[in-house]
């Protein structure tokens, strides 16, 4: 096999420059300067066809933070050496490039500390010697310390791949796999700092158990969440039960405040007629007191026998009527009396009626109170205890309790009848 080996370098020391490519080489070339690499150094293969020539293009690409001779970042270096065929022996290609770039480059065209790479330079041709003598040594190397079997033709391999780029550890690399990768991708990527199979291997596992790990926290927080949302709505429906139940006990409270107003207004109104019968009854008592008076007052003269006739017929007559008066009075204050000792048991009754019923209503507050404070319940969701203050209560006519205090009935002074004394005449 008839070799033909070239060398190009190129890189942005002021701008992309370029030196020793020919004019088909150019837009191969020309794409490294939109390519950016973070790692350091790595050897890139690229089978590329260029018109009816077919070539393999080896190319060790220095990256990370190199700066141009203005000090802008993003630059690059490159070393490519173009051959008609296909190199296997990929370690010693990387070594003799890397070897060529510490003895050449460094310290000509580069300057390089810990954290970055200069350019002393800004232009390749500046340099045209060190390219040429670097060409030709690795021309002479490779021609005397490889086989002819290292270079491989390369006519079924796949050319101008728009795959992407297989990237493979330096201490992985055999002639076996690289050949097949080579073929099967048309472009790969070798260097020291892509991370080995074994590394590959052991983040995939632990990028499986945590994918597990994350599958189960997130099934672990949804079964939480779901749980959650339940006694959230669990609360929600018992806080609105007690809600609806304290609206009922306020609207029974209500109904009970009402009822009592209404139970003071008809006490009052029984009161009032109870003055109006006590003020009639006084005002007949003292009525039939002045007629008694009157009749005192009026005692028939002892003139004649036949006046004493006429007397005899005629008093009978006025005590009988004043007789029936003072009855008929008796049985009104009897009556008063009766009805004044009825309407305070009615007010005793009604009373206690009441009374009770606040205090069935206090202890409903006081327990669903008492279930509130034991929950957790947002804080604009109080309840407020609301009681009802029983009316004060009043002794009544007969000692009993009630809503007014009745007025005693004054009690009526007996007067002490006397018949008219006889006159007998002899």
């Amino acid at each position: 096999m008839d070799l033909k080996l070239n060398l190009f370098v190129h890189g942005v020391p002021k701008g992309q420059k370029i030196w020793g490519p020919q004019e088909e080489d150019r837009n191969f070339i020309e794409s490294f300067y939109s390519q950016k690499s973070n790692l350091s150094s790595q050897l890139k293969i690229d089978v590329m066809k260029m018109g009816k020539d077919l070539y393999c293009y080896f190319t060790y690409l220095r990256g990370g933070n190199i700066l141009d001779i203005d000090n802008r970042p993003g630059s690059y270096f490159a070393i490519t050496i173009r051959i008609n065929a296909y190199y296997s022996d990929l370690l010693n290609m990387y070594n003799i490039l890397d070897a060529s770039f510490q003895k050449f480059i460094l310290g000509k065209i580069l300057t390089s500390n810990e954290s970055s790479s200069k350019y002393l330079i800004d232009d390749f041709q500046q340099c045209d010697d060190t390219f040429k003598s670097l060409e030709k040594d690795i021309i002479n190397y490779l021609s005397s310390f490889s086989n002819s079997s290292d270079f491989i033709n390369s006519d079924n391999f796949i050319t101008n791949s728009k795959l992407a780029c297989q990237n493979i550890n330096l201490l992985e690399c055999t002639n076996k796999n690289i050949l097949a990768y080579i073929k099967e991708k048309g472009s790969i990527s070798v260097s020291p700092y892509h991370p080995s199979r074994q590394f590959i291997e052991y983040t995939r596992k632990k990028e499986e158990e945590f994918e597990k790990l994350k599958l189960e926290a997130q099934k672990r927080v949804g079964e939480e969440k779901r749980k959650s949302e339940q006694e959230i709505q669990s609360l929600k429906a018992e806080y609105s039960t007690v809600d609806k139940k304290m609206a009922d006990l306020n609207r029974q409270v209500e109904i009970e405040k009402s009822n009592a107003i209404s139970l003071k207004q008809k006490l009052e109104l029984n009161e009032q007629e109870h003055i109006k019968i006590k003020n009639s009854n006084a005002a007949k008592l003292k009525e039939a007191e002045n007629i008694i008076n009157e009749l005192k007052n009026k005692q028939p003269e002892n003139t004649s026998n036949g006046g004493l006739k006429n007397t005899a017929k005629l008093v009978p007559l006025k005590y009988y009527l004043l007789l029936i008066t003072v009855l008929l009075t008796l049985l009104v204050l009897l009556g008063f009396v009766f009805f004044s000792v009825k309407l305070s048991l009615d007010n005793d009754r009604i009373n206690k009626d009441i009374n009770s019923k606040v205090d069935v209503i206090n202890k409903k507050i006081d327990v669903l109170n008492g279930l509130l404070n034991s929950e957790k319940k947002p804080e604009n969701n109080t309840s407020v205890k609301q009681t009802i203050q029983p009316t004060e209560s009043v002794k009544g006519a007969a000692g009993s309790t009630g809503t007014k205090r009745t007025t005693a009935v004054p009690s009526v002074a007996k007067k002490k009848l006397q018949s008219p004394e006889k006159n007998t005449t002899n």
